[in-house]
């Protein structure tokens, strides 16, 4: 750490919501101001700057200007923006050093306050609990009239010291957190990401506007026939269509996508069944999508801010917020474009053509995302990427000989399944074939009927996964299927018992035990740490070994702290989620060296959505598909024996 950080919280006031409409139409709206602003330096006692009756102080100025200072946040995407687009202090990324970042990579994912909780901060320095209650009545209109010091000045005093003691909060878990800084590339990664976020998506908003008009219309007809039939005044009212529908027939206590699904496919009537349908129907995504594109896009009619690094905690993944791009239903109409261009043209009677207008919209939504004139979308995703990494992972060398020689796992999988030779799997067995591969990795079991909180039946295991997947089969086949899994490849469920081994040898002794390409290193009861072969690490947070017994043999089982349902908690772990966890956290590696790669070579990344990146580029250069696609799988110095493979295209709007 340099010699002189500077330590930064701001708090604002607008007109606009910002959980409502995002941090970009925020900062940008005329009414947006910042209205406090603590800083110091180092360990020193904060100052506030009160930005809407004093001068930037001269001090605060000139160590903003200084690219050698270190800029001190938590969440500093806000503090950025803010400076940028409100100030007009437009400060490099490269500056900054977020402390939120720094939790996630020490696997605490959440606020300040809820970090600062977990990390044991002194009650003197921790977040102060007022703070919501100050920033309601502060950072919003009453009636189109702001508060402030001269209304309420008690409070605004307050105030001062809740942003103030914000950056005591921060320092503190900083301090805590030092031995978490990034690696270097890590660090080039969550630059990038602050890069990719601020450049946003490009929207079109006659796609968006076209198939709001055409979601409100079919929402209100679908809304007037459900009262209609079901004769309720609020049928979207859970309890209120449980207690309508059980009188028509409906045998479960709950409403989960899974129940109506299996009630349609059995012998409900037709008034219970049309009810049904009506629920499905209006339940659809693509009226949310609309309506968090309206809110979020910015002046430009661009989409920003939609990513989290490292918001899925340990593995380090992306998480999304917003319109969440990365999350976009799967087409269930055969000719997208076609609909498409039905839905521009605004006729709902047209649209219905291709399914019900809902169903058909959400099928497009993908559409909404369309590139500028002259201009389209260069897209490469990795191909199995999970399974490539587990089989890497786990030295199951048939395995990766499947996509050494390019052929494909689930047909592959499908020949001893069904005792057929590759040529002769059907697609209706290579998509059974999916089910265990996907789902057997990470040491799923075959199944079997059980009960929910609800008293409804469900299937675990293999047998619940594939019905998920929509893949029927029967409870004996997935028991079958699961033993096929492991005597195919048998280095994997050694995997599991290796790195679960690993783990407990590491907390019992506090000495390095390697195995499966990864090393495991502890402090008893205080981390357990695994590095990756990327050099980064993964953390979990004051494990313990619980004494038990497994086939008479004393045995352990490993637990550890984690956010649980958005509080904190202990969980406890195994062999094939250990395994899941690293090789989740190597396929994001491996999406990340890409992206890497992929702006080193000139590329305009606008997003990224699971092993996928998109980029907009001009039509004609020679930053293509190819090019995105050789970014993305040549060799990584770390991994050289990898097998990696990607499908590109390019496109005017983004697709599946």
């Amino acid at each position: 750490m340099p010699a002189v950080s500077l330590w930064l919280d701001l708090e604002s006031r607008s007109g606009v919501d910002l959980r409502a409409r995002g941090l970009d139409v925020y900062s940008k709206d005329p009414s947006t101001q910042i209205i406090l602003c603590a800083w110091c330096i180092n360990d020193a006692n904060p100052t506030i700057w009160r930005p809407l009756s004093e001068p930037i102080p001269e001090q605060l100025a000139l160590l903003l200007r200084r690219p050698e200072i270190p800029k001190m946040c938590f969440n500093s995407t806000f503090e950025q923006t803010m400076l940028r687009e409100v100030l007009k202090i437009d400060i490099p990324t490269k500056q900054f050093i977020d402390v939120a970042t720094l939790c996630r990579y020490a696997s605490i994912a959440g606020g300040l306050e809820f970090c600062g909780k977990v990390l044991g901060i002194d009650e003197d320095k921790a977040k102060m609990a007022v703070g919501r209650r100050l920033i309601a009545k502060f950072c919003t209109p009453k009636k189109g009239v702001f508060r402030d010091w001269v209304s309420d000045p008690e409070d605004w005093a307050l105030f001062e010291s809740y942003c103030c003691q914000d950056v005591l909060a921060e320092r503190a878990i900083y301090e805590k957190l030092k031995a978490f800084h990034l690696p270097a590339k890590e660090r080039k990664i969550w630059i990038l990401d602050q890069e990719i976020n601020r450049r946003g998506i490009p929207v079109d908003m006659n796609f968006v506007e076209k198939s709001s008009r055409i979601v409100k219309a079919e929402h209100d007809d679908l809304t007037a026939e459900f009262k209609a039939l079901t004769g309720l005044e609020n049928p979207n009212s859970v309890s209120q269509l449980l207690g309508w529908l059980k009188t028509q027939g409906y045998e479960y206590g709950s409403l989960g996508a899974k129940w109506v699904t299996k009630a349609l496919a059995g012998n409900i009537g037709a008034t219970g069944r049309r009810g049904l349908e009506l629920r499905q129907l209006l339940a659809k995504s693509s009226t949310a999508k609309l309506e968090a594109l309206k809110d979020l896009i910015g002046p430009d009619g661009r989409l920003r801010y939609q990513f989290v690094y490292g918001g899925a905690a340990r593995t380090l993944r992306w998480s999304g917020r917003g319109f969440q791009p990365q999350n976009l239903k799967r087409s269930t109409i055969k000719d997208v474009p076609e609909a498409t261009a039905a839905i521009l043209t605004g006729d709902r009677e047209k649209v219905r053509a291709f399914g019900p207008p809902l169903e058909v919209v959400a099928s497009c939504m993908r559409g909404a995302l369309k590139a500028p004139i002259g201009k389209h979308f260069v897209v490469a995703d990795l191909s199995s990427i999970e399974t490539r990494v587990g089989a890497w992972i786990c030295g199951c060398d048939s395995l990766l000989r499947v996509f050494e020689k390019g052929l494909d796992p689930y047909i592959q999988f499908a020949t001893k399944m069904f005792h057929v030779d590759y040529a002769a799997v059907t697609k209706q067995q290579r998509q059974i074939a999916k089910a265990p591969i996907l789902g057997s990795l990470y040491g799923l079991g075959g199944g079997e009927d059980s009960e929910d909180k609800n008293g409804d039946s469900i299937r675990t295991g293999l047998y619940g996964y594939a019905a998920n997947m929509g893949v029927e089969m029967t409870q004996e086949f997935a028991h079958e299927c699961t033993q096929i899994y492991r005597q195919s490849y048998p280095e994997i469920p050694s995997a599991w018992r290796k790195l679960e081994k690993a783990a407990i040898l590491a907390c019992q002794t506090g000495l390095p035990h390697s195995t499966c390409r990864a090393l495991f290193h502890a402090i008893p009861n205080k981390l357990l740490c695994i590095t990756l072969p990327s050099g980064r690490r993964l953390s979990y947070i004051r494990p313990q070994l619980e004494e038990t017994t497994w086939g008479g043999e004393p045995s352990y089982k490993l637990s550890y702290e984690n956010n649980i349902l958005g509080g904190w908690g202990r969980t406890h772990t195994f062999g094939g989620k250990i395994l899941e966890n690293v090789v989740q956290s190597v396929s994001r590696d491996i999406l990340a060296a890409g992206m890497l790669r992929a702006a080193e070579a000139g590329f305009s990344i606008i997003f990224h959505a699971h092993d996928e990146i998109v980029a907009c580029e001009e039509i004609g250069s020679p930053l293509n598909g190819e090019k995105l696609r050789e970014c993305m799988i040549r060799p990584l110095d770390w991994a050289p024996d990898l097998p990696l493979n990607a499908e590109a295209y390019q496109s005017e709007r983004y697709k599946k």
